[in-house]
């Protein structure tokens, strides 16, 4: 199933973080961004499926992270407070 709304979406992810690269090291380190764009994707598809706005949430956000980080290398420090996401990698905004 394809949907516009979620090539769009997707697409103006990874247009902003093209034009900022330093951003997109921030959010998944050396992690292939392929995939984490892939998964979220995936989740923008989910989200309409269960009837949820496609724009995925700063919980999903941090779910497909920690998801796509190493098991063994020290992954995300969880703390979340008010719109920025503490990370090993420093402070995201996930707004």
């Amino acid at each position: 199933m394809k949907n516009v709304d979620v090539d769009i979406y997707v697409n103006n992810l990874m247009s902003y973080f093209d034009k900022n690269p330093g951003d997109l090291y921030d959010v998944i380190g050396k992690t292939n961004k392929d995939i984490f764009f892939n998964k979220i994707k995936e989740q923008c598809y989910k989200n309409i499926e269960n009837g949820e706005d496609i724009a995925l949430t700063k919980d999903q956000f941090v779910k497909i992270l920690t998801e796509l980080k190493d098991k063994s290398s020290d992954v995300f420090v969880n703390v979340a407070t008010g719109i920025f996401q503490k990370t090993k990698f420093g402070d995201i905004s996930l707004n």
